[in-house]
C-alpha cells in the first residue's frame, strides 16, 4: 500500500531533463568557477534565484569563509509539520582547472524542488534544498561549505532524517545509482561508517515507485563492490563525506561512473543528456518522498547487502555465514581427533572476521567454506574462490589508478582472514578414511585368519 501511494505520488510530479539542461549550461556559461572564484558568486545568486522561481517561499545566501577563500552555500526550504527534515544537496561550484562544465546535478536539484513545489501532495517531513559551495575543491578545503552548513544548524542537525546528495548528473546512458561509501567513523577512530540501511531501503524503494531505479554502485559490478567498498578506503570525494563525519545519515548518488573503478586519466567531459538528467531526476524524487514518508529505526545498521533492489541485513548476512559454517564444520566432525579441532580453530577465525565485517564475510569466507566443506577439491576450491577472485581483480585495477588509498580492516583482521583460506584447505579425508582402510584391513585380516583355524576344528 505505502510503495503504490509513493508511485502515485511520484508520477504527479515529473522533473523535467530539458530544463535541467538549461540550467546546467547556464552554469557553464560562466566558466569556471571554483571555491573562491568571483564567478563562484554569480553561480550561487542563479542557483538562488532558480529555486525562488520554482517555487521555494524560502531561499537564503549563506556566506562563510574558509582559508581566505569565500564561499556561498544556497538553501531553500519546503516546509512541513514537524522538526524532521530531508536535505536534498549537490554544489554549485566548478572543480579546480576545470572548465566550468557539470552543473547538472544543480538543474536537477532545481527542477527537483520546482516538481516538489508545485506537487499538492506534500511530503510528511521538511524538504531542504541546499547548493553547497567548496564541494568539487580539492585538499582540505573539500566540503567546507558543507560543514559550514552544519556548523549553522548545531544540534538541530540532530533532526536530519537522511540526507541525498547527488554527486553527479547527466551522462549519456547514465545509471542512477546509490554509492555508499565507508566514510571514518566520528565515534570510532579507525573504523568506517556507511550509509544505514534503512535509508538505502527507502531511496531504492522510492527511486522504483518513481519508475526510475537506482542500482547500487552502479550496474554489473555493483555486487563486487558493495564488498569492496566495506573492505578499502576510497579516495572519492562527496559532499555526504561531512554529514557522515557527523554521525548523520547520508547516501551519495550519481549516474558516473562506479564508486570504485579504475578509468582512462585525462578523460575529455561529455556533455549531460536531458534523458539522463530525468532519470536522476526522476529516481531522486522517489527517493525523497519515501524518505520524508518512513521512519528512521532507533537503531542505525550499517552491516547491509544490497541485491535486486533490497536491503538484506545483518541477519541476513548472518544466516548466509552460517549456511557456509554449518556444512564445514558438520562434515570436519565426522573426522575427529585433531582434524574436527583445526576446524573448530577455522570457525572461531571466521566468526571473528563475520562479527566485526559480515558483508565481505559473507561475500568471500562463507562461500569459501562452503565449497571445501568436503574437503579440497580443485573444481569445488575454484567455484569457492571465485567471489573473492573477481573482487580482488577489481581492487587491484582501482588500486593501480589510485583510487584505493587503504583498508578498513585491521591487520589482525587480515591475519584472520588468511588464516580462514589456508587452514580451511587442510584434508580432513586423510585420518578419517586412512582409519577405516585400516579398521577393514584388521577385520579381513581376521577373516583370513578364521578360516584355516575353523576348517583344521573341522577335521
Amino acid at each position: 500500500m505505502a510503495l503504490s501511494f509513493l508511485a502515485v505520488a511520484a508520477l504527479a510530479a515529473v522533473v523535467d531533463g530539458e530544463a535541467a539542461l538549461r540550467h546546467s549550461r547556464a552554469l557553464a556559461a560562466l566558466g569556471p568557477h571554483p571555491f573562491g572564484a568571483p564567478r563562484t558568486a554569480f553561480a550561487a545568486q542563479y542557483v538562488a534565484a532558480e529555486l525562488r522561481n520554482a517555487g521555494l517561499g524560502e531561499v537564503r545566501v549563506e556566506e562563510f569563509e574558509h582559508g581566505g577563500r569565500a564561499g556561498r552555500n544556497v538553501i531553500g526550504v519546503l516546509r512541513a509539520p514537524g522538526p524532521a527534515f530531508v536535505l536534498l544537496a549537490t554544489h554549485h561550484d566548478s572543480a579546480p582547472g576545470g572548465t566550468g562544465e557539470g552543473g547538472g546535478p544543480v538543474g536537477v536539484l532545481i527542477e527537483l524542488a520546482r516538481a516538489l513545489a508545485a506537487d499538492p501532495s506534500r511530503p510528511a517531513r521538511t524538504l531542504v534544498f541546499a547548493s553547497f559551495d567548496a564541494g568539487a575543491a580539492g585538499g582540505e578545503a573539500a566540503g567546507a561549505g558543507a560543514r559550514d552548513w552544519l556548523r549553522r544548524q548545531g544540534t538541530d542537525a540532530r533532526a536530519l532524517a537522511g540526507a541525498l546528495v547527488l554527486g553527479g548528473a547527466g551522462m549519456p546512458g547514465g545509471v542512477p545509482s546509490l554509492h555508499p561509501l565507508t566514510r571514518a567513523d566520528p565515534l570510532r577512530p579507525g573504523r568506517g561508517i556507511v550509509a544505514p540501511g534503512w535509508l538505502v531501503q527507502a531511496a531504492l524503494s522510492g527511486a522504483a515507485a518513481a519508475g526510475a531505479p537506482f542500482e547500487v554502485h552502479g550496474p554489473l559490478l555493483g555486487p563486487l563492490q558493495q564488498p569492496l567498498a566495506r573492505v578499502f578506503r576510497v579516495d572519492r570525494a562527496g559532499g555526504d563525506e561531512a554529514l557522515a563525519a557527523a554521525g548523520l545519515p547520508a547516501v551519495l548518488v550519481s549516474d558516473g561512473p562506479p564508486s570504485i573503478s579504475w578509468r582512462a586519466p585525462g578523460a575529455p567531459a561529455v556533455a549531460a543528456d536531458p534523458a539522463a538528467l530525468a532519470r536522476s531526476g526522476q529516481a531522486m524524487l522517489g527517493a525523497a518522498r519515501a524518505v520524508a514518508a518512513g521512519l528512521a529505526p532507533p537503531v542505525r545498521e550499517d552491516d547491509w547487502f544490497a541485491v535486486s533492489g533490497h536491503v538484506v541485513g545483518r541477519a541476513g548476512l548472518g544466516l548466509v555465514i552460517a549456511v557456509g559454517l554449518g556444512p564445514f564444520l558438520w562434515l570436519g566432525r565426522r573426522a575427529g581427533g585433531p582434524l574436527f579441532a583445526l576446524r573448530l580453530l577455522v570457525a572461531l577465525l571466521a566468526a571473528a572476521v563475520s562479527w566485526r565485517h559480515p558483508v565481505p564475510a559473507a561475500f568471500a569466507l562463507a562461500p569459501w567454506l562452503l565449497a571445501l566443506a568436503a574437503g579440497p577439491r580443485p573444481l569445488f576450491a575454484a567455484l569457492g574462490a571465485l567471489p573473492a577472485l573477481a573482487a580482488g581483480v577489481l581492487a587491484a585495477g582501482a588500486w593501480s589508478q589510485g583510487a584505493i588509498v587503504g583498508t578498513w580492516l585491521s591487520p589482525l583482521d587480515w591475519a584472520a582472514a588468511l588464516g580462514v583460506v589456508l587452514l580451511a584447505l587442510v584434508p580432513i579425508r586423510g585420518g578419517a578414511s586412512g582409519g577405516r582402510r585400516s579398521g577393514g584391513g584388521r577385520a579381513s585380516g581376521g577373516k583370513r585368519a578364521g578360516l584355516p583355524g575353523a576348517g583344521r576344528k573341522g577335521r
